[in-house]
């Protein structure tokens, strides 16, 4: 039997739990937990999962997960067959000075030039010395081998307060 691969992005009130209340309904419905990404943040809870359930499935799964009582769920259903990694995958650190704008300024700077950002971690730390808030963001990225050797210097270029590592990950 075919099997339908669904996007379920959902926010709830943090509480000890959440994860097992969703991977429950999952596995009741024959589901398989693939991959996800999940946070607390702001006192709440939210998270983003890729599971893959049997197409017989699917309507009786994404009802069970829309029932959550204190959870606002999203379900998409994803027709591709998977997902290969994209040659030339590479990890970004970026660090400098907090200021309104400065995640518009770096995605910008990525888009602008064909540059995909597959992934992104941010937050704001204390600078050592001041205690200024740092901005601090973990990305990984896939770009035209044309750009490798530049992209420190693309995203240097923003602002003289910011410090770019890049280095490829293993394929």
């Amino acid at each position: 039997m075919a099997e339908i691969s669904l996007i379920i992005s959902w926010v709830s009130a943090d509480r000890p739990g959440v994860v097992e209340q969703l991977s429950s309904l999952i596995a009741e419905h024959g589901g398989n937990w693939q991959e996800s990404r999940l946070i607390r943040l702001g006192g709440q809870f939210a998270g983003v999962v890729r599971v893959s359930v049997e197409a017989s499935s699917v309507d009786a799964c994404v009802e069970a997960l829309q029932s959550i009582a204190d959870a606002t769920v999203q379900v998409v259903r994803e027709e591709s067959e998977g997902e290969s990694k994209p040659a030339g995958v590479y990890c970004v650190d970026i660090v400098g000075q907090d200021r309104p704008g400065i995640v518009h300024e770096v995605s910008h700077a990525l888009a602008s030039r064909g540059i995909n950002l597959e992934e992104i971690h941010t937050e704001l730390e204390s600078a050592p010395m001041t205690g200024d808030h740092l901005f601090h963001a973990k990305a990984q990225v896939s770009l035209p081998e044309d750009l490798v050797d530049s992209l420190e210097s693309i995203l240097e270029g923003l602002s003289d307060d910011i410090m770019v590592t890049v280095e490829q990950l293993a394929s």
